[in-house]
């Protein structure tokens, strides 16, 4: 197994290298998660851990750096990931996967559903053979809002926080039921169509790491 984090320069998008790679094998694993009782191990206890050592590395490599954001997929969609810098520069910008809870009580999915667009724009899709997606014009819904999440249930860490400050921004195709549908949860600040719209061509970035994978 291979888990690596790709560096890049925002402004240029010039890709500097790899800040973190880690190598692991899974023989001797002859247990099922079930077995492992894994829902209530400690995270250092847990393979996912890959993505806290990836972010610890690499702030480490670029703590003279004047920001650092984070960027990656649903898998990543981890409450610990959230609380394990040690920089304030740094930030996240990650694809839910979890409709998590908020300190009121509603989920993320509920509060962006009581949340008017703020944003409308369109999008031309290229269209994709091997995905069955035609080229067309995406009319597409812009929302965000600032929630408090709670800690998960199951989270058995007792050294963090109950509850962290996350922005969700919601990109949504509004003329196709099938069509996009992100999730982005962020630590930055968003307060304009302008901040949304930077998160969302940050997730962008990504593509970089998948076009890696593929070569």
């Amino acid at each position: 197994m291979l888990h690596s984090a790709l560096a890049i320069d925002f402004a240029s998008g010039m890709v500097l290298g790899f800040s973190d790679i880690q190598l692991w094998d899974r023989s001797g694993l002859d247990t099922t998660k079930k077995e492992r009782n894994y829902a209530q191990q400690l995270i250092s206890e847990k393979e996912s851990n890959k993505w806290l050592k990836a972010v610890n590395h690499s702030e480490n490599i670029f703590k003279e750096a004047a920001t650092i954001t984070f960027v990656s997929d649903r898998e990543s969609d981890i409450y610990n990931l959230y609380c394990c810098h040690s920089q304030a520069n740094v930030d996240y910008v990650i694809r839910s996967r979890a409709d998590r809870k908020s300190t009121s009580g509603s989920s993320i999915k509920q509060v962006l559903a009581q949340t008017q667009a703020q944003h409308t724009y369109t999008l031309e899709i290229l269209g994709d053979i091997r995905t069955n997606i035609d080229k067309h014009t995406a009319a597409m819904s812009l929302k965000w809002v600032a929630v408090d999440i709670a800690i998960p249930v199951k989270n058995t860490d007792k050294a963090l926080p109950k509850s962290i400050p996350i922005t969700a921004v919601e990109a949504k195709e509004t003329n196709n039921d099938k069509g996009i549908h992100w999730i982005l949860l962020t630590t930055k600040i968003v307060n304009s169509p302008a901040d949304a719209m930077q998160i969302i061509q940050t997730y962008k970035h990504r593509w970089y790491i998948e076009q890696v994978h593929r070569l």
